[in-house]
């Protein structure tokens, strides 16, 4: 399983950060799987990581 995440930030520092995770799904890394995570303005770290790398998890188990 491939996982990539990046974050963007509101220029105007007003609005939530947004991160966004995909992780491939499939054996052949053809399906994948993605969730969006809001978290307060200027936050870099994600920090619900482990719950949504549980998700990640979950979902490749089901495909596989």
């Amino acid at each position: 399983m491939f996982v990539g995440m990046d974050v963007y930030h509101d220029p105007a520092r007003k609005n939530p950060s947004v991160t966004g995770v995909v992780a491939t799904i499939s054996l052949t890394y053809t399906k994948y799987y993605s969730r969006v995570i809001f978290q307060s303005p200027q936050q870099e770290s994600v920090a619900s990581l482990r719950p949504v790398i549980i998700d990640c998890m979950k979902e490749f188990f089901k495909v596989t």
